[in-house]
């Protein structure tokens, strides 16, 4: 039988896991903050006239269906379902670097000049985009090798609730960066 002070001592490492991976979003969303803040600084609400809005329009609506999917893994461990989870962080993998592939093809356009104000930022912006993404999808590659290995079920998924929850930060951030580089 299990020692109950086992079960409140792992319940309470859990808290404090999380408290500290949401202190660690919080902190990770700083540099979209600066980035964001200068767009508007350097040039207010100009939106360049060459920027390719359904290609941008193409990264977000992936990497919204990413979200959907990686959330549907969470649920899916919720139930005990591992094999399900597997595919569906797979699946977000997929989706991951699909969005990567676009945004590397939207860069090699160079539709926006890059020494301009508005280009300057929106590389940047997306540049830091991109490299969030590229480690939130090394994180699910080892998340989804890990849960196989580890045997994570319903009443052990801190792993997978933590990509999750980064992956879903990072599709908010990119979603942000076409709302803010594209339409306003």
């Amino acid at each position: 039988m299990e020692n109950p002070l086992n079960a409140i001592d792992q319940e309470r490492h859990l808290a404090a896991l999380r408290w500290g991976f949401r202190l660690f979003l919080g902190i990770e969303i700083i540099p979209f903050i600066v980035l964001f803040t200068l767009r508007y600084e350097l040039v207010a609400w100009y939106v360049a006239p060459t920027v390719n809005q359904w290609l941008g329009a193409a990264d977000a609506f992936v990497m919204l269906i990413s979200m959907g999917v990686c959330v549907s893994a969470l649920g899916a461990i919720r139930q005990d379902d591992l094999v399900k989870t597997q595919h569906r962080l797979k699946a977000t993998v997929g989706l991951g670097l699909v969005y990567m592939a676009l945004l590397i093809y939207e860069w090699s356009q160079r539709s926006i000049p890059v020494g301009t104000r508005f280009g300057e930022n929106f590389y940047s912006s997306l540049g830091v985009s991109a490299f969030y993404t590229l480690a939130g999808l090394f994180v699910l590659v080892a998340v989804a090798v890990r849960s196989g290995r580890a045997r994570l079920n319903a009443q052990n998924y801190w792993d997978i609730q933590a990509v999750t929850w980064y992956w879903v930060f990072q599709g908010f951030a990119a979603i942000a960066c076409y709302l803010l580089f594209y339409w306003i």
